[in-house]
């Protein structure tokens, strides 16, 4: 019965603790979102103060280059009527003006421009934060599932980027004596996993996808090219796949990546449906204890 009782405040405890992380990862999420927008508007302010402010520095030199003419034409002229003084003293006086007033406006825009660009700076500073303790709770959620989930499960663990070595031991096979297969097969693996990991190597292409540009592979890579003439179709749609989620998950360290990953529909799970299964599992466990 004190066993029992025991499992029973385990379960409780852990759906609290569930319960709680769902709400702080929420709560980081929309923080996230929070600087995400904030930091989108102070670029499209920055933009537009820069380009009213690129403006403003243009008509101020307009206005400089009027001045400048006028003078030199004063002094081409020489003496001139008491009425061709007059028209020249109002243009100089009214260009004279016009510097005073730009010169102001581009300062006081110059000044707004400094200050957003130190706003944007921070937002972005605020954004990385709040994406660095989100992933931070992903990797905490992402450790303690391992040691649950399991093929049984609705749910997985995914390395995105990770090269499947049994499509290289079925093409081994097909080429080498069984005594060789293994070993040639860690080499070929080895060797690929060897490219992936090269950061200057980069099979894709760019192509405007349904109005929006994407990275496509490049099947006129020469790399891949000698893959599938020398391996086959199934050896290249392997390395090609694992290529794209590297592209996708972690372009800049080009390593595999573990993700939670639904096993049934083929797709990475969201941190809401994670703690929303652990919660359901949980409620099982409990109604079967009774």
């Amino acid at each position: 019965m004190e066993e029992v009782d025991c499992k029973h405040q385990q379960i409780v405890d852990l759906k609290h603790t569930c319960s709680e992380m769902y709400t702080d990862i929420r709560k980081l999420v929309e923080e996230r979102d929070y600087w995400h927008e904030l930091n989108i508007q102070g670029e499209v302010n920055l933009r537009s103060l820069g380009l009213r402010n690129r403006r403003l520095q243009s008509d101020l030199n307009s206005v400089k280059k009027e001045l400048s003419h006028v003078l030199l034409a004063k002094r081409v002229d020489g003496p001139q009527s008491n009425e061709g003084q007059s028209c020249s003293m109002q243009v100089t006086g009214s260009t004279n003006i016009d510097i005073d007033a730009l010169k102001r406006e581009v300062e006081d825009k110059t000044e707004e421009v400094l200050y957003l660009q130190n706003l944007n700076q921070t937002l972005i500073l605020k954004e990385r934060a709040s994406n660095n303790e989100l992933l931070d709770a992903q990797q905490e959620l992402l450790s303690g599932l391992q040691s649950v989930l399991n093929d049984r499960t609705m749910l997985g663990i995914k390395r995105m980027g990770e090269l499947d070595s049994k499509v290289f031991l079925d093409a081994c096979s097909e080429k080498f004596p069984k005594e060789e297969q293994g070993i040639k097969c860690a080499e070929v693996c080895s060797l690929w996993e060897d490219h992936l990991k090269d950061s200057q190597w980069h099979p894709f292409k760019h192509t405007t996808i349904n109005g929006n540009l994407q990275a496509i592979i490049d099947e006129s890579d020469e790399k891949l090219e000698e893959l599938r003439k020398e391996w086959g179709e199934k050896v290249y749609n392997a390395v090609t796949s694992a290529l794209v989620e590297l592209n996708e998950y972690n372009p800049s360290g080009r390593y595999p990546v573990p993700k939670i990953w639904n096993i049934r529909e083929e797709r990475e799970v969201s941190l809401k449906e994670v703690i929303g299964y652990i919660i359901q599992q949980l409620k099982t466990h409990k109604r079967k204890r009774r």
